[in-house]
């Protein structure tokens, strides 16, 4: 080019620069590239994939995400059909949906009233009454003789 020899591989007249090392350049380009690769793809850590029916968040914006549900697998890598729940059907790479458990509707249950004196009369003394009678010794004492206690007790 400009009657200077070109060192890529760009498409040349032999003529006029002939290319002797043309497949050793290549294999030698491949190899580079191969180094390259494995030092970038180290880091990568292969995320879960995703079945029909799985809730999802899906990233809108770097600070948004929008609740959906996965409808169907597409055909390019790691991209899912993504229904949102304000309507649209969309579709998006794995790396923007983020998996979640929905909050269950499960039942409250009663506690035994009589749990507390189970407790009280084991003849233990529980870190819960330890706690109520601090309590009730900051309510009680005043602030001077607390830090007096304080002192005596270092």
């Amino acid at each position: 080019m400009l009657g200077r020899k070109i060192r890529g591989l760009l498409p040349q007249k032999e003529l006029i620069f002939p290319n002797k090392n043309f497949e050793a350049r290549r294999n030698q380009l491949i190899d580079k590239q191969q180094v390259r690769k494995l030092y970038y793809d180290r880091g990568t850590v292969n995320l879960k994939p995703l079945k029909v029916n799985d809730d999802v968040y899906v990233q809108k914006n770097k600070d948004q995400t929008e609740r959906g549900k996965v409808v169907t697998i597409c055909d390019r890598p790691r991209s899912y059909g993504v229904q949102l729940k304000s309507g649209p059907v969309i579709e998006r790479n794995r790396k923007h949906l983020y998996t979640f458990t929905p909050k269950s509707n499960f039942e409250v249950q009663e506690v035994d009233d009589n749990y507390g004196d189970s407790i009280e009369n084991s003849g233990r003394t529980s870190m819960l009454d330890k706690e109520r009678e601090n309590v009730q010794n900051l309510v009680t004492v005043p602030s001077e003789q607390r830090r007096a206690q304080a002192k005596a007790e270092c």
